[in-house]
């Protein structure tokens, strides 16, 4: 299957979604897992470009896919990303009642080495964006350190949580020792270092800016617009 570009690629999806969405869908299971990752990746190019209303096509496809076991590897397993991904779109969703049953629901398919880290960080994420920090930072504290992309993950929901609470001195520190740990680490790419350096970056900026200064607030929102690898960009430009 042959991806185009601009309107036509909105049309192929348009087009695949309606097949994969059907009742019956008359495909062996392999070829209709593979047009469903086909699906996911054009949603995920589309959600990084700034296109919002792909977040609900998306969230279509995950609800899809769950119950057909086209998200699971060898038919047994939920990776930890794909638990991650799914709760993260339907937050940004704001489905929180799915989120909870989700999470708890499909906590037995994760693979057991990463099970308990990944529940708590994504229970933690999921009382963050309710706004019930008082529950996240405790959650946090049992994350498990053994896998980089949830210690990282798990401490730029810690800095995020320490800016709604206020607590700007435990921000800065941690802001220090992430980069620290940035450096240390060897396991990320250029892009994937260069997306956690400048939410730190960002987020210190933020945490110093004095009260009422309106050009300086205009000024950090236009670099935070035009910066292409950031994490947690609409959250940043959430507080500006």
């Amino acid at each position: 299957m042959q991806q185009s570009s601009g309107t036509d690629s909105d049309t192929w999806f348009e087009q695949l979604t309606e097949l994969l969405l059907r009742p019956q869908l008359d495909l062996p299971f392999d070829e209709a897992q593979e047009i469903y990752f086909f699906g996911l990746n054009y949603c995920a190019v589309q959600i990084n470009k700034g296109r919002d209303a792909y977040l609900q096509q998306i969230f279509a496809l995950y609800q899809t896919g769950l119950p057909k076991q086209w998200l699971l590897d060898d038919g047994t397993t939920l990776s930890v990303f794909n638990y991650k991904n799914i709760t993260t779109v339907a937050l940004r969703l704001q489905q929180y009642d799915f989120v909870h049953r989700f999470l708890h629901e499909n906590k037995a398919l994760l693979p057991a080495a990463q099970r308990e880290s990944a529940f708590t960080y994504n229970i933690a994420n999921y009382h963050f964006y309710r706004r019930e920090y008082d529950q996240v930072l405790p959650l946090l504290q049992q994350v498990s350190h053994d896998e980089i992309f949830y210690t990282l993950d798990a401490r730029l929901l810690l800095l995020k949580t320490y800016y709604e609470l206020d607590e700007t001195e435990a921000l800065l520190s941690l802001v220090d020792s992430t980069r620290q740990l940035l450096q240390r680490t060897k396991q990320l790419n250029r892009e994937r270092q260069k997306t956690y350096r400048n939410f730190l970056k960002f987020v210190r900026k933020l945490s110093n800016l004095p009260p009422k200064a309106t050009q300086k607030m205009i000024a950090l929102r236009q670099q935070i617009a035009q910066t292409t690898h950031l994490a947690d960009k609409k959250w940043l430009l959430s507080h500006l």
